[in-house]
């Protein structure tokens, strides 16, 4: 489901959303809470297809933000607030520019083992 998340998404689930020209914000565990809030009020602002993520795997930068699409990816790192112009900026560039056509409903129902909700869900998508 398109939405900010508080817990991470298996990456398996991620890649169907970027075949839907989903872009994801990956966040890592050490962001501020004011960068995370920075991020989450960006996607406020336009939410459709884009999901905000923790990613607390190993080797990703524990203090930056990766935004990923279909086509291409964008580190930021060490993160700011800051940044968020930029990465809006690639959203309005890669949102929607999947293989396959864009779903803008939230499947909901039963989910997958291992798949969180959304911590704060796109209402828009149903």
């Amino acid at each position: 489901d398109w939405g900010v998340y508080d817990k991470p998404v298996p990456y398996k689930h991620q890649l169907h959303n970027l075949e839907h020209g989903g872009v994801i914000i990956h966040y890592g565990r050490d962001v501020p809470v004011a960068g995370v809030n920075a991020l989450r009020e960006l996607w406020a602002k336009s939410p459709s297809f884009v999901m905000v993520v923790p990613d607390t795997s190993a080797s990703f930068p524990k203090d930056g933000v990766v935004v990923g699409s279909q086509q291409r990816w964008m580190s930021c790192k060490p993160f700011t607030p800051a940044m968020t112009s930029a990465i809006e900026v690639y959203i309005d560039e890669y949102r929607g520019r999947g293989p396959e056509p864009a779903l803008s409903k939230n499947v909901g129902g039963d989910r997958p083992e291992g798949l969180p909700a959304p911590k704060i869900e796109d209402k828009g998508a149903k």
